[in-house]
């Protein structure tokens, strides 16, 4: 599950809504979080267990 923490210690689970993500989140093989672009964001770099491509969700800092 990819999970949002919503600053107070609690986290909700945003699996099924997270934006620019594949709809197969359950089939995720593995997830990193880095700032991949320089930008100062956590961005996510996973791979998809239907195609094993590794992808990379870019945070755009808006939410």
């Amino acid at each position: 599950n990819l999970l949002v923490n919503d600053g107070s210690g609690a986290f909700t689970v945003v699996s099924s809504t997270a934006r620019g993500l594949p709809d197969a989140m359950n089939l995720i093989m593995g997830v990193a979080a880095g700032d991949v672009d320089g930008d100062g964001d956590h961005d996510l770099v996973f791979i998809n267990g239907i195609d094993r491509r590794l992808n990379l969700g870019r945070n755009d800092g808006a939410g």
